[in-house]
């Protein structure tokens, strides 16, 4: 079994994340909970390419805002998803090649898949199976449902309602996915007035929604910085949480009853600053040290991170003096950053599109290992001139550590690479 996390991808950018992205870029992670067989050092292997385009053209055409990666077949490899007239999956493979092209035909009614609006769709396991689905803000929530043979169910409409409005009026900043009840099953979350959960069930709908009440803050929820809210599991409890970055890191933490327990501030400020004074880009979520409890990061002359504790809180900054490079990490261009176990040791690690592939490893200690460089560029190039909406990250073999996906004239990906 693996733990779920909408991780994601784009690690810097948050509501573009996952820690959700309300999808700017549409990546669902999974998290394992047992370390790769041989972890690595943060080194990648020589480009591995997917001949023949897709969809008879540059795999790098395709709209950002309609691609996705995730493991939509439950074989614990990521595959790629392009949203057209149908759904269209290239199922990856373990020697981090992608198969050919699995289309879902008729699953999106009489309309195109494509006339989706592109901001309301949104990636998360929504019947508990450890199969990614696809959830669509209409009307009411829609789900298409992952299966092993890499089709689509046809889809699921939810008869609960959002605030008796259409769950398409939701703003798109405002909804994020995640496991916030513990039950295994992914769950929305709106950012209103209050913080409120329509919890998924096994048949990939959804309850009523649970609203916890007393806003955020001294503000209802709808009127905070929507760039100051992260999710994760801060204590380690199986549950996503919801954290502000206020005067303070203040944390609700979910539970089983879809309402939100605290909220819990944890006084001290951010790295010698107001928390909210900090660099959003800057701002990382991840579990640095392994221990299945999510941890912030900040990225300033080096990598600092406060550790997740078991009662919610987090530790004092652990600081690695080793820097990244010859100028600052806080120097580092943040559309090229992404944070994600690429060792496989449990452990998110820090990873860098520069001249070329660069990481700095997360440890138990929560301090990061000097910078491991894999020489010679990203195939023709260097790692900087690829459009950074263009890489994705995911487990593209299937090792349990993540690997890196260019999608260019075709689909090039580079695996991490063990200690063997």
């Amino acid at each position: 079994m693996i733990r779920k996390s909408l991780a994601g991808l784009f690690a810097t950018l948050f509501l573009l994340c996952f820690s959700g992205y309300a999808n700017a870029a549409g990546g669902f992670v999974w998290r394992h909970i047992t370390p790769a067989d041989k972890p690595g050092k943060g080194e990648f292997s020589d480009t591995v390419t997917t001949d023949g385009g897709c969809l008879h053209g540059s795999c790098g055409y395709l709209p950002i805002r309609q691609v996705y990666w995730a493991d939509f077949n439950g074989d614990k490899i990521t595959d790629l998803l392009y949203r057209d007239d149908n759904w269209t999956l290239w199922p990856g493979t373990v020697d981090g090649t992608f198969d050919r092209p699995i289309k879902s035909s008729g699953t999106c009614g009489t309309s195109s898949c494509a006339a989706l609006v592109d901001g309301e769709i949104l990636l998360g396991d929504f019947n508990g199976d450890d199969i990614a689905d696809i959830l669509n803000r209409g009307q009411r929530f829609q789900v298409w449902l992952g299966t092993e043979s890499g089709a689509f169910s046809t889809v699921k409409t939810s008869t609960v309602s959002c605030y008796y409005e259409s769950c398409q009026r939701l703003n798109v900043g405002d909804v994020l996915v995640g496991d916030f009840s513990g039950d295994g099953i992914s769950d929305v979350l709106h950012l209103g007035k209050n913080l409120t959960v329509w919890r998924g069930t096994a048949k990939g709908t959804f309850l009523d929604a649970v609203e916890t009440t007393g806003g955020c803050g001294s503000k209802t929820c709808d009127k905070v910085e929507r760039t100051l809210f992260r999710t994760g599991d801060f204590n380690g409890d199986g549950a996503n949480d919801v954290l502000l970055r206020g005067t303070n890191l203040v944390v609700w933490y979910g539970n089983a009853s879809g309402q939100f327990s605290g909220p819990k501030e944890i006084t001290g400020g951010c790295f010698g600053e107001r928390c909210d004074y900090l660099h959003t880009s800057k701002f990382h979520v991840g579990d640095f040290n392994g221990d299945g409890k999510d941890d912030v990061l900040y990225r300033d002359r080096n990598l600092t991170v406060r550790l997740g504790k078991e009662d919610g809180s987090f530790t004092s900054p652990v600081e690695s003096y080793s820097g990244c490079g010859r100028t600052g990490c806080s120097e580092l261009d943040w559309r090229r950053v992404r944070i994600g176990d690429f060792t496989g040791d449990l452990a998110s690690d820090v990873l860098y599109l520069g001249r070329n592939l660069t990481v700095w490893a997360g440890s138990d200690s929560g301090q990061f290992s000097s910078a491991v460089e894999s020489v010679g560029g990203c195939a023709n190039t260097t790692c900087d001139t690829l459009h950074y909406y263009n890489v994705h990250i995911g487990d593209f073999n299937g090792d349990r550590s993540l690997d890196v996906l260019h999608r260019g004239d075709n689909l090039e990906v580079w695996l991490s690479t063990d200690d063997s």
